[in-house]
């Protein structure tokens, strides 16, 4: 089981807000409204083969990742965007699931709210 804090360095977060944690807590309620419905769409990409899309949303996703402190969400998001490139269907299934199972994680934890 992945632990929750690995998921956000909430310090980083706060650094990444010119240190106003008002700020980091903006970024990350942001981001957890978008979380959700690119996952579904990166998840209907997959099942049609469509990987410019995912690597699209991946790009998307990692982007705002990287001003919000989770940064094993900002890894798993440049690994996605990366085997979307390189068309690597059997790794880009895992690396969703991850995902996903991070994106719940956060959720979880009220992090994204």
């Amino acid at each position: 089981m992945m632990d929750t804090k690995a998921s956000l360095d909430w310090e980083l977060s706060v650094s990444l807000s010119n240190n106003d944690p008002s700020i980091a807590k903006e970024l990350l309620g942001m981001l957890g409204n978008d979380l959700k419905k690119i996952s579904v769409q990166m998840q209907k990409a997959f099942q049609e083969d469509n990987m410019y899309e995912i690597e699209r949303l991946a790009h998307k996703l990692h982007g705002a990742c990287c001003y919000c402190g989770v940064p094993r969400l900002k890894s798993l998001t440049q690994q996605i965007e990366q085997e979307a490139k390189t068309h690597q269907v059997k790794s880009l299934d895992a690396l969703l699931e991850e995902m996903n199972a991070v994106i719940h994680l956060l959720e979880e934890g009220s992090y994204l709210s």
